[in-house]
């Protein structure tokens, strides 16, 4: 395996840079809500990420007051706002990697796109890559490399492969 291309440091001060631009998304931008249903996550997400940015994003605020998983948000956030809110995922997996292994691991999941089952998973998928500028990409794929170097043991689990592939073409 070659070389972690940029150290937990520089990864971090890269997703910075890259993710946290100032920007507020509406309830309506964030998730698809159901109001008819009281207990819909998707509600939860809209109703916890709105008028945030990732700034105001932290692994301790998201278990102290988001009041399901954490590390499903990004599932139920329509694409535009989980690209938006990827940089927060980031960072919060290698400042806290204990703490957030949930999270690295469902990230992952999500980075690779292996357990995309459905064709509207599959658009999901394909419109949350194409929110995702070319500086982004870079800085996903070597935090993906960097996981892979760090917890080599997730790679019975997680396809490092797909994700790499879906980062490594910055024109996708």
């Amino acid at each position: 395996m070659s070389e972690v291309p940029r150290s937990k440091d520089d990864l971090i001060k890269a997703a910075r840079k890259e993710f946290f631009k100032e920007m507020h998304l509406l309830s309506d931008d964030i998730a698809n809500m159901r109001p008819e249903y009281d207990n819909y996550e998707g509600n939860e997400v809209a109703r916890y990420f709105q008028g945030k940015t990732n700034s105001d994003v932290t692994l301790r605020s998201l278990f102290d007051n988001y009041p399901c998983d954490p590390s499903a948000c990004l599932a139920f956030m329509k694409p535009r706002a989980a690209a938006y809110f990827l940089g927060v995922y980031l960072v919060m997996v290698l400042e806290q990697p204990e703490e957030g292994a949930d999270i690295r691991f469902y990230l992952l999941n999500l980075l690779s796109g292996q357990n995309i089952d459905s064709v509207s998973r599959k658009n999901w998928h394909s419109e949350f890559l194409s929110n995702i500028s070319r500086e982004q990409k870079l800085v996903v794929l070597d935090f993906v490399k960097y996981i892979q170097f760090q917890y080599p043991e997730e790679s019975l689990v997680i396809d490092f492969n797909l994700a790499i592939d879906n980062f490594s073409d910055s024109d996708k």
